[in-house]
């Protein structure tokens, strides 16, 4: 199957402060310039710039006990960022990550007191719909992290990728026709309930024409269990009354999975296929 992710696009609280967190990642990198974007779910999300280059990619950075962790597109490669005390001569050594019990062999290198290792797209996937990241690098101790908000974070990383940091307009939510694109990966590999009820809203939902397979449209409750309410074909929408908070998810004949949260202001939901 085609795997790929979709864009979002909505209005979100900016943060203030994202340059100190970001600090000792980035601070060896001068010629870098680091912008804050939007805060979303507990991870502070940031653009990348260059002074000569230009735009290059955006992040999230959340702060644990472990120490910050990181999730960057940078240069269209997706990377997973966490603290270490190697060195930067050290080069490159082996690790186990894991995606809850979901156990991958990775290899990181070391730059300014932190290891970074390429995610592969189904390991982006995995870690949006895990509770917890474990790193271990050969000779360290262990490192886990709460992935709480991951799938928000990666949205809110695309979102910027695709406005290429610009901030969207802070104008007033009233009247706003706000569309979201939401993100697809491989297998539906669950962890998403409801939480929330805020106030009820009509969702127009739609499955866009790039779509190769019809999807069955679910609401999931509070529990993490999914209710079938339709099925639509390439091309195809439905209306939908539902509330502020409420997850939705599509659920396409080749196994893949999309996730929709119900957000203030939204009223189109359209899930498609672009390429990462």
């Amino acid at each position: 199957m085609r795997a790929g992710i979709f864009r979002i696009l909505f209005i979100a609280a900016i943060f203030l402060q994202a340059g100190t967190a970001l600090s000792g990642w980035l601070d060896y990198r001068a010629e870098h310039a680091i912008t804050p974007y939007g805060e979303v779910k507990g991870w502070r999300v940031y653009a990348i710039d260059h002074s000569t280059a230009g735009f290059l990619g955006c992040g999230a950075v959340k702060a644990e006990p472990s120490g910050l962790l990181v999730v960057e597109n940078y240069q269209d490669r997706w990377q997973l960022v966490v603290p270490t005390g190697r060195s930067d001569a050290e080069r490159y050594d082996g690790a186990l990550i894991s995606f809850d019990d979901r156990a991958i062999d990775s290899q990181f290198g070391f730059e300014g007191g932190n290891a970074v290792s390429d995610l592969t797209r189904d390991e982006v996937g995995f870690l949006m719909q895990s509770s917890v990241l474990t790193v271990a690098i050969n000779d360290e101790r262990p490192l886990r992290f709460d992935l709480a908000g991951s799938t928000a974070a990666v949205l809110k990383i695309t979102e910027c990728l695709e406005r290429r940091g610009a901030l969207p307009s802070t104008g007033p939510a009233a009247g706003t026709d706000d569309t979201v694109y939401v993100p697809s990966v491989e297998l539906c590999l669950g962890g998403i309930a409801t939480e929330t009820t805020g106030a009820k809203r009509n969702i127009h939902f739609t499955a866009d024409r790039s779509l190769d397979f019809p999807f069955d449209l679910y609401w999931i409750d509070f529990d993490g269990n999914r209710k079938l309410y339709t099925r639509l074909a390439p091309g195809q929408s439905v209306n939908m009354e539902t509330y502020i908070g409420h997850q939705w998810v599509a659920e396409l004949d080749d196994n893949a999975c999309a996730y929709a949260e119900i957000t203030p202001g939204l009223k189109t939901v359209i899930f498609r296929y672009e390429d990462f």
